[in-house]
């Protein structure tokens, strides 16, 4: 499940742009979600709050969490499928799809398709050029991993890309 601060038209768009399998649960002031678990920014000029990965396996026990310092600082994906590898569940068939009966409406800020090769390519270009201008190892190891997180979204990108191109 994912939540934003989007109402769910916004959502839905989102879903249908990204062909994304999941629900979204609308939290525009943060107070469902966000506040509960901590984090809300009210002071954040792009209305996000702070991504938070949690992983709960069927007997209740968190495998994974992840509370992000800011938009940039996100789980490592790896961490996240391990985890369910190691539950051994059995796969599940796939979900209905889901349509909530709203017509999509996406923001002005929606991250754009045509857009994320290019900014993530950035932020890996970036990473990379950084992390050898870093004297402090702490420092230089936090881009390389926002390097590898780049890296990841891009080949899940172009897999994605491929699965949903147009025939």
């Amino acid at each position: 499940m994912l939540a934003s601060v989007d109402p769910p038209a916004a959502q839905w768009a989102m879903n249908r742009t990204w062909h994304l399998p999941f629900r979204w649960v609308s939290d525009s002031d943060g107070t469902r979600l966000a506040i509960p678990l901590e984090i809300w920014n009210p002071d954040e000029r792009s209305g996000l709050f702070h991504p938070l990965v949690t992983l709960v396996a069927p007997d209740g026990r968190r495998l994974v969490e992840h509370r992000s310092r800011d938009f940039v600082d996100r789980a490592d994906d790896q961490d996240v499928f391990d985890a369910l590898r190691e539950l051994e569940l059995p796969a599940r068939a796939e979900a209905a799809p889901w349509d909530p009966g709203l017509v999509p409406e996406p923001t002005p800020n929606a991250f754009r398709t045509d857009a994320f090769g290019a900014y993530f390519r950035g932020i890996r270009s970036a990473s990379r050029a950084l992390t050898g201008r870093m004297r402090d190892e702490q420092d230089a190891g936090e881009l390389r991993r926002t390097g590898r997180m780049a890296e990841s979204f891009l080949e899940s990108w172009q897999e994605r890309r491929d699965a949903h191109a147009p025939p």
